[in-house]
């Protein structure tokens, strides 16, 4: 994925270039870089699946809208419950989708970053490997 991280997050890595740029040994370097595309790969995907929940959001806010005008207009007038129904209930299942994608994202997130550090632990403390930094 192309898109940029957010500005918190760019400044960091630029650091962290700037920090691997003056490595001496290729090899760390590489496998510095590498750690952060991971990293950079993780951020898109939660910016991704931000950026789908927010749309759904924003159209159910635009039903919810529709629905409290409608309600407004009515005020004196008898709404028949099939019409409300049939109005609630696609934003009723616009809601279990944002939930869902939302709560999907960020299991699916934290099972990555968990696998990403048991791995990264893994190797980093194998018999013969030395931390990178420190």
């Amino acid at each position: 994925m192309s898109s940029t991280p957010p500005p918190a997050i760019n400044a960091e890595l630029t650091q962290l270039k700037q920090f691997t740029d003056q490595l001496s040994n290729s090899a760390e370097r590489a496998v510095i870089h590498q750690h952060l595309s991971t990293l950079l790969e993780l951020v898109d995907n939660l910016q991704l699946s931000a950026s789908r929940t927010a749309f759904t959001l924003a159209t159910l806010d635009d039903g919810l809208e529709g629905l409290i005008d409608l309600l407004q207009h009515a005020e004196d007038k008898p709404v028949p419950a099939n019409q409300l129904s049939s109005l609630l209930t696609p934003l009723h299942r616009q809601l279990q989708y944002a939930n869902s994608e939302t709560s999907h994202l960020l299991y699916d997130l934290l099972d990555d970053i968990r696998a990403y550090s048991h791995e990264q632990s893994k190797l980093l403390f194998m018999d013969g490997n030395r931390p990178l930094a420190g």
